[in-house]
């Protein structure tokens, strides 16, 4: 059985979108609505969107002017595991490569084959999970401004807004007993709901003045307030007497181990003022200043003040630069300031308890309260210092424009949750702690290299960053692998001198041989097994032997659009690339093991033998010890990929006034086409911890980006 062509499939996708618009001078109105429905290219998944918004701005005086919106968006998701952090077993596309090849997807009285009584029990039939198995998330969003803009004498403006963000979804999914999944705890359903309320009150006055041909400036001072409510309920349920009702059959469960509810609200505050000075449209001038107090830290230090500062030169308006007809454009641009990060939990500060069941000794559980979070009266805000100096060139009327900018930042009092000893009741400790810095170059270039009836143009841009722990007050900080299955340990380290995202393991240094079985019986080793350098020379090959052994950072990253046009057809082609990092692909440690309990990669065919020394693959070994972190498994994440071509065709204006149409574009597009790349995965752009910077570059079968193809036409009335 070839898993994963069951799993996968073609899907469609379908967008509709209507918007008007209307109104007079006093008046003006616009009314849009969205359909968006995708089926998802792994069998069971699929997303579905409708949205609706409508705003009205009313001029009703010279001086008084009133606005309004409010937009409705609601999503239905049905989803498969993939590699959720924290999941305990294997996602469908992890055991679509691992599951036995030679099982078929249904027995001979046409029911699941479930599982492979000769292979490793944690094994799921992939196919069964994704269609038995329900998990549907709906959300409902409402998005509403008001605003109010009253000009009290010409150029002092001052302007009032009042936004809110509700937001409320349900995820209810049931893990059937006939899937290994469910089957340990005689099926699970898992309910949740969360509730956000966000409410963003804005108030500022302006001036905008102008003295001449000389001086120009623009002031704001302003206050903002934000609000932010959140609410969640999760309840589990186990021990369903039967499958028939999923998770509508809840009252059936005996066991309801987990119940958990949350409560939290949050507040920021903000002071500004900002001063654009303009000296003959030669010399700017800009000066920001911010004061921001969130509640997320305690009393002592919850203000913290950001200021900036930035200087532009116009050098094209100096005469001795218009005289050299070298350029067209021509500006110098330095500028610093601070920024603050207050992105965490609501109230890390405080010591916090909350409900929890125990068993003693075995018998019936007891409920009651126990610490969750030990507190930290000592937070403060994270704080970023960033100086930028850049040059904006322009040549040959501008048909050749060039950007170059260089940064420096240095982020100080990281926020992280490091670990304690689990003696002091505490798995974590969030604190500040030491320093990092980013510094690197861009380069942003833009050509009109036709500009006849055939046109092309082409914009491309490369960015290459440097990124270093500076301090952690002689901490080093390990990550460590979530998966309860693919217990790997330390796979990545945050350490003094090193960049984030820098892989930790033993290095490789082969597979000991027929003539090396002295040496390989000292480490305990036979020849066919795995090899690794002794770091330390003690003789054992331990956690003591690890380093760093890679980095999930690229060196550079790019991307290059081009435009060809010719009438009323127009081609874009987009590319894009990052090189220089590396991949951890995790999907190996089971394909490439040997040890006969799960699937195996092609690549086990040239597996050492006696008659077959491979120096890169393993002996078949039903004991081996495969879970080793090591540089074997890190792969090129380098790629190039054809990311985006979009072929487009306006209609004529002739045709259009017989139709009685505005105007009216038909294209066609193609999405993540084409990609070349060493990576063995299915998708170099792949992270199992998405944004986070202390976890990137982990591969255990996430979901792969789809290659799209779409048609479509836009009509305008």
């Amino acid at each position: 059985t070839d898993w994963q062509n069951e799993i996968f499939r073609k899907a469609p996708i379908r967008n509709y979108q209507l918007s008007f618009s209307g109104g007079n001078e006093k008046t003006t109105y616009s009314v849009s609505g969205d359909y968006f429905s995708q089926e998802g290219i792994i069998v069971g998944s699929d997303f579905t969107r409708y949205s609706f918004r409508v705003s009205l701005d009313r001029q009703v005086n010279d001086k008084l002017k009133l606005g309004t919106s409010i937009g409705y968006n609601k999503t239905i998701s049905n989803t498969v595991p993939t590699d959720t952090p924290g999941g305990f077993f294997p996602g469908v596309v992890n055991t679509a490569l691992t599951f036995n090849p030679v099982l078929p997807v249904y027995d001979a009285d046409g029911n699941y084959t479930l599982t492979d009584p000769n292979a490793d029990a944690w094994l799921d039939n992939s196919v069964a999970v994704t269609r038995i198995v329900d998990a549907v998330s709906n959300i409902n969003r409402v998005l509403g401004n008001i605003y109010l803009e009253y000009e009290f004498i010409k150029d002092l403006k001052f302007r009032t807004s009042l936004a809110s963000d509700i937001y409320h979804q349900t995820q209810d999914m049931y893990t059937p007993r006939t899937v290994y999944s469910g089957s340990f705890n005689g099926g699970q359903a898992r309910f949740a709901t969360t509730d956000l309320q966000t409410i963003l009150a804005e108030n500022t006055l302006s001036y905008n003045k102008k003295f001449g041909d000389i001086h120009q400036i623009n002031a704001v001072v302003g206050f903002t307030f934000q609000n932010n409510k959140s609410r969640s309920f999760i309840d589990i349920a186990t021990n369903f007497p039967n499958d028939v009702l999923g998770y509508y059959g809840i009252e059936n469960a005996e066991d309801f181990p987990s119940i958990y509810a949350s409560n939290a609200e949050s507040a920021i505050v903000s002071y500004l003022g900002r001063v654009n000075y303009n000296l003959k449209e030669k010399y700017l001038l800009t000066v920001t200043g911010r004061v921001d107090g969130s509640s997320r830290f305690g009393s002592n230090n919850r203000y913290a003040f950001f200021p900036s500062v930035a200087l532009a030169w116009r050098l094209i308006q100096e005469d001795f630069i218009k005289e050299s007809g070298v350029f067209s454009d021509l500006k110098l641009r330095i500028s610093y300031g601070k920024s603050g990060n207050d992105r965490i939990s609501d109230y890390a500060y405080i010591r916090t308890i909350g409900g929890t069941t125990y068993f003693f000794n075995g018998g019936s559980p007891a409920s009651g309260f126990a610490p969750q979070v030990p507190g930290n009266d000592n937070l403060k805000w994270e704080t970023t210092n960033q100086f930028d100096v850049g040059m904006d060139m322009g040549f040959l009327d501008s048909r050749i424009s060039l950007t170059t900018d260089y940064y420096y930042k240095k982020t100080v009092d990281l926020l992280y949750n490091s670990e304690i000893p689990y003696t002091t009741g505490y798995p974590v400790y969030l604190e500040n702690i030491g320093s990092m810095k980013n510094s690197g170059v861009e380069f942003s270039l833009r050509t009109a290299n036709l500009v006849n009836a055939f046109k092309w143009n082409t914009d491309f841009n490369i960015s290459f960053n440097r990124n270093q722990i500076l301090d952690l007050g002689g901490k080093t900080l390990y990550v460590n692998n979530d998966t309860y299955k693919l217990k790997i340990g330390t796979w990545s380290v945050i350490q003094e001198g090193e960049q984030m995202g820098s892989f930790y393991g033993l290095e490789a240094d082969g597979i000991w041989q027929l003539d090396q079985d002295a040496e390989a019986a000292i480490y305990g080793n036979e020849p066919g097994d795995f090899k690794y350098i002794d770091q330390n020379h003690d003789g054992v090959i331990d956690a003591n032997d690890r380093k760093i052994i890679g980095h999930a950072l690229p060196k550079f990253f790019w991307g290059l659009n081009n435009t060809f046009s010719y009438g009323n057809l127009t081609l874009d082609v987009f590319i894009q690339g990052q090189h220089g990092n590396q991949i951890l692909n995790s999907n190996r440690f089971e394909l490439e093991s040997g040890n006969g309990l799960s699937n195996a990669s092609t690549d086990m065919l040239n597996r050492w033998t006696p008659d077959n020394p491979s120096n890169e693959y393993a002996r078949a070994n039903r004991n081996a010890d495969y879970l080793k972190m090591s540089d074997r498994y890190l792969e090129d994440g380098s790629y190039v990929r054809i990311k985006l071509i979009t072929l487009s065709y306006n209609l004529p204006n002739k045709w259009m006034s017989a139709l009685k149409i505005d105007n009216a574009r038909f294209y066609v597009t193609g999405e993540n086409l084409l990609t070349f790349t060493k990576y063995t995965g299915f998708d170099p752009e792949v992270s199992r911890f998405g944004f986070d910077n202390t976890r990137m570059g982990y591969d255990y079968g996430g979901y792969p980006s789809a290659k799209s193809y779409i048609i479509g036409v836009i009509l305008n009335f």
